[in-house]
């Protein structure tokens, strides 16, 4: 019995990622291929399109065998967090053989090279690094000049799955139960605006449906998708909302500087500068172009406006071993939720239905609290769709 795992954001399950899934398969020669996949939030600091069950109803009717969901203290987090979250899921399963990532890179030994350096930090790296940091330049800018103080790396850090990539193969340093496969990603580059023919961006994609031009993002999906789309329409969420915007600012009104300061990802006194520009900016868009500096990227700080929003404060995430969270599966995970049961695999709680009192768990807390803000924000129902009532996906 051989299974594969994927961590994916799904958002949402497009014909790039049935191409992915399709090699994972292949290349891991996998009986059943499992997906950790992002809640509420994404990565990016946006809400998905759709929320986690629709998306995980998404994947298993695609060909998931078996989707759970990536806690959002991880789901929310950097490409650090976000990797080191999903091989803790995978990994606490005790049956997943590897995890296949797709790369702009095609390459993997020298993408292993570059997680080693990153890894051990060897002190001439981490003087080049405090160097960039000293200048004021955001982290992956001063990352990428450090690294080439000291290898010749082209543009691999440019690439948006080159860096998850990198985060999986450190996430998965001394596991050698897990074996690290890459697929080459050569049709659709990440963030692609365009759909030309019957592979897109996730992001094109969502472009297309909250533009209204829902043939246009057909194109790109499996047929699969496209009907969870149509019978799910009115609980798409647009970042742009007003409503989820204002969600945002009575939660910073609300908070004293020195509360803000406890939001996880909130540095060096930039809980002022959105103190002061959050009465006077009319959206998102605006707040966060009035707070960006060089040292918070763009999606950074996207990220933090969702930590604020659900007020999500700082903590080790490092020593976190989150439980796994059952979001849907099909006849054949069926079979490999009855393996792990009766075999006792796991190494961590794997949960079909949240109860009273789960919420004293504070990374489950974090995901209740994400699906409500979420529900609250675009429209879906608080009690029908929270985590309490809401049961994973039977195909």
């Amino acid at each position: 019995m051989r299974a594969t795992g994927i961590i994916a954001e799904y958002n949402p399950m497009h014909n790039g990622h049935i191409r992915h899934l399709e090699k994972a398969r292949e290349a891991g020669k996998a009986d059943f291929v499992v997906a950790v996949m992002s809640g509420d939030f994404t990565q990016r600091g946006e809400p998905a399109i759709f929320d986690k069950w629709v998306r995980a109803e998404m994947a298993v009717n695609a060909g998931i065998d078996l989707a759970v969901e990536l806690p959002f203290v991880y789901a929310c987090g950097s490409a650090e967090y976000f990797a080191e979250g999903g091989v803790k899921v995978l990994r606490s399963l005790g049956v997943i053989d590897s995890l296949c990532f797709g790369t702009e890179e095609k390459d993997l030994s020298k993408l292993k090279e570059l997680a080693a350096l990153f890894s051990e930090e060897p002190d001439e790296y981490k003087k080049a690094l405090k160097k960039h940091l000293d200048l004021g330049l955001s982290y992956p800018k001063a990352r990428q000049l450090a690294v080439n103080e000291i290898m010749e790396c082209g543009n691999i850090l440019n690439k948006p799955n080159n860096i998850l990539a990198l985060e999986y193969l450190k996430a998965l340093k001394g596991m050698d139960d897990i074996k690290p496969i890459s697929v080459y990603r050569n049709k659709t580059k990440h963030g692609d605006s365009a759909i030309d023919g019957d592979e897109a961006s996730g992001s094109a994609v969502r472009a297309a449906l909250l533009s209204g031009n829902f043939e246009k993002a057909y194109k790109a999906v499996p047929e699969t998708t496209a009907d969870m789309i149509e019978h799910n329409s009115g609980l798409m969420a647009d970042p742009s909302s007003d409503t989820y915007y204002n969600m945002l600012r009575s939660e910073i009104m609300r908070r004293k500087p020195e509360e803000l300061a406890r939001i996880f990802s909130m540095e060096e006194g930039i809980e002022n500068r959105i103190i002061r520009y959050a009465r006077s900016s009319e959206d998102l868009e605006t707040l966060i172009r009035h707070v960006k500096s060089k040292r918070y990227t763009d999606t950074a700080l996207r990220r933090l406006m969702v930590h604020v929003l659900t007020g999500f404060e700082k903590c080790d995430l490092h020593s976190v071993q989150p439980y796994v969270r059952v979001l849907g599966f099909n006849e054949n995970g069926a079979k490999l939720l009855k393996h792990i049961k009766t075999h006792k695999t796991a190494s961590a709680p794997v949960i079909t239905k949240i109860r009273r009192g789960a919420e004293n768990d504070p990374v489950m807390r974090m995901d209740i609290i994400a699906s409500d803000m979420y529900n609250l924000a675009f429209g879906g129902d608080v009690y029908e769709r929270s985590d309490f009532v809401m049961k994973p996906y039977i195909k």
